[in-house]
């Protein structure tokens, strides 16, 4: 199974930082009964390419 860490660490090989922590939803994560989740921010800045690139690492991680 794919943990949190594990994917941080694969997407940080393809230079893509996510977040992952409660993001202020503890009690959330209690209820469903997770330890974290993982947040991608993207802004206007973001290019079309950049996202391809992360859609690509995050199906590599899935299909890990």
């Amino acid at each position: 199974m794919l943990t949190i860490n594990d994917l941080c660490k694969i997407l940080d090989q393809s230079a893509i930082v996510i977040n992952s922590d409660f993001h202020a939803t503890q009690i959330l994560h209690r209820y469903f009964g997770i330890q974290a989740t993982a947040r991608v921010s993207l802004y206007f800045y973001n290019t079309r390419s950049e996202v391809d690139i992360f859609i690509a690492a995050l199906k590599k991680a899935v299909d890990r």
